[in-house]
């Protein structure tokens, strides 16, 4: 079997609406609220290429899956954030090779970081 890309994530909620709309302020994830098939009412959205929604199920805290988002530039979407009070969990991790993360917490624990992938400039000729 060959994966083709990630097609989605889907966060557990116990106030779906809440984190629709910290999703929808902090990073511009457009959801709208949806009933389709057999899932009753929750929040969904197409958001960078990947289905994004939020389901009213019980949470656990601590998840061994941590979503990503890219950026083009990691202080000033710190920055952005920093404007709701929303602050990163420690300060920008530089992964090396021009990668950048920052870690940051919604309203119900879970944590998600915001990714930099900054070209890496060739080493200068000797």
């Amino acid at each position: 079997m060959k994966i083709l890309h990630l097609a989605g994530l889907v966060i557990n909620s116990a106030n779906p609406e809440a984190l629709a709309h910290f999703y929808r302020e902090s990073l511009g994830a457009p959801f709208e609220l949806q009933s389709h098939g057999t899932i009753k009412e929750h929040f969904e959205c197409d958001f960078a290429g990947v289905h994004f929604a939020i389901l009213k199920r019980k949470t656990n805290v601590g998840s061994a899956f941590i979503p990503s988002f890219a950026c083009a530039n990691l202080e000033e979407a710190l920055a952005d954030l920093a404007a709701h009070a929303i602050k990163p969990l420690h300060p920008i991790i530089e992964l090396g090779a021009g990668k950048r993360v920052s870690s940051i917490a919604d309203p119900e624990g879970n944590v998600f970081r915001l990714f930099q992938q900054r070209p890496v400039q060739p080493a200068p000729a000797k």
